[in-house]
């Protein structure tokens, strides 16, 4: 009789361990399939940033470009804005002397008529 109950017992315990396993079976393939997806996931997302990183690299090198275009614009601009003022200077210079001797003359032909 008690061998009977120990045989119930020990099935009971046989059904209760296969069923756990069974679960961690299951769960195992749940986490290996969720692992695979990841590190699918994983290297497309290393893929891509190797991508950005090269068209970082070439967007940088297109600033750096730029600025030193720019740079040069803006130089030759201020080249030419000095240059320019220095005429402008000259030529008020010029035009304050000029105007002074229109006066001069306008006087010399007064007192000439």
């Amino acid at each position: 009789e008690e061998n009977k109950v120990l045989k119930a017992r020990l099935d009971d315990a046989d059904a209760r361990l296969e069923a756990v396993l069974n679960q961690f079976e299951e769960e195992k393939r749940v986490m290996r399939a969720a692992a695979k997806k990841q590190t699918e996931e994983s290297r497309k997302l290393r893929e891509k940033n190797g991508q950005l990183e090269e068209e970082n690299k070439v967007l940088k090198a297109r600033l750096d470009d730029a600025d030193a275009r720019l740079e040069a614009v803006l130089n030759q601009f201020e080249e030419e804005k000095r240059v320019m003022r220095a005429a402008a200077k000259k030529q008020t210079e010029e035009s304050r002397k000029l105007r002074e001797k229109n006066g001069q003359l306008e006087e010399e032909n007064k007192v000439l008529k």
